[in-house]
């Protein structure tokens, strides 16, 4: 079992058990913006999503969101990140098998419980925002100028981190993101630097609610006590998971096929492609192109 530096402490990855579960929606659908359902807390619909950190993600759940072309190594945050908020198959499907990311599940009038749609992808498209920072500042390959500006016109003008707060930037700024920064900080941030801090404040957000603990076995095994978590919402499970991750080296990256985009974690830092699928498919659509431009200047 492969050990993981947390901390100051060396941890046996095994040891991360959380103890906090979650009830999944196993009749939900959409209607007005909402995601509806009965809220069943029958022991066959409790997860505890990082059983599929752990092990592999059952290859039903991922065919149910995604369909049979969809890759098989996907865990809980890739397969999270990889969601279109916009495709009601993919979000009711999440929430048959996994509930709501935070947890904020609400009742109406007929205690029926409902979730907002609108902040589901919110949370989607956060994690999206993670994960391409993050990215860009590790390979610097793409710009992250752009990408934070793109991020900043996200939160309708304000930036979120534990330098700049959440300050308004004024209207008319340079299209360099540099210089708009600039304007609401005395220090002169640069793109790098503020990516940093906007990745550095989510998960200081969400890891503040995880917490290690002691959970006790039972009598049979000697009631040795062993490693345990407790989180608060779901979504802290799921950062938690990228956090452990990212800091082992193993970065998730986004499959290259321009028809895909699902995030998936590489077993080698040359794999571009989720599957074996949309390698070939990626090749086909080359192949294609290259016919097509030929035809063209002919």
């Amino acid at each position: 079992m492969k050990n993981l530096l947390v901390g100051e402490k060396l941890i046996q990855k095994s040891g991360f058990n959380f103890i906090r579960n979650y009830p999944a929606f196993p009749l939900c659908h959409l209607q007005d913006g909402r995601i509806c359902g009965s809220l069943t807390l029958s022991k066959e619909h409790i997860v505890n999503l990082f059983e599929y950190y752990e092990h592999p993600m059952p290859r039903k759940i991922i065919t149910a969101i995604f369909g049979e072309t969809a890759p098989d190594k996907l865990n809980p945050y890739t397969l999270f990140a990889s969601i279109d908020s916009n495709n009601p198959q993919q979000v009711v499907q999440w929430f048959t098998h996994f509930g709501a990311p935070d947890g904020n599940v609400r009742f109406d009038a007929q205690a029926e419980c409902y979730y907002p749609l609108d902040v589901f992808a919110k949370h989607v498209k956060e994690m999206n925002n993670v994960l391409t920072v993050i990215e860009a500042l590790q390979s610097g390959a793409k710009s992250i100028d752009a990408i934070m500006t793109d991020i900043v016109k996200q939160y309708n003008g304000y930036i979120p981190g534990s330098i700049c707060g959440y300050k308004e930037i004024t209207e008319g700024v340079s299209d360099q993101i540099k210089d708009l920064f600039s304007k609401v900080n005395i220090f002169d941030l640069s793109p790098s630097y503020l990516g940093r801090e906007y990745v550095d404040a989510l998960f200081q957000h969400y890891l503040s609610d995880i917490c290690p603990c002691i959970m006790w076995r039972d009598k049979a095994n000697g009631n040795q006590p062993s490693l345990a978590w407790t989180s608060g919402p779901m979504i802290s499970q799921l950062y938690f998971m990228l956090a452990l991750d990212i800091t082992a080296g193993k970065m998730p990256r986004k499959c290259m096929n321009d028809k895909c985009h699902r995030y998936f974690t590489p077993a080698r830092s040359s794999t571009r492609y989720c599957s074996d699928i949309c390698k070939e498919r990626a090749k086909q659509h080359r192949h294609y192109k290259k016919l097509k431009n030929e035809q063209a200047c002919e």
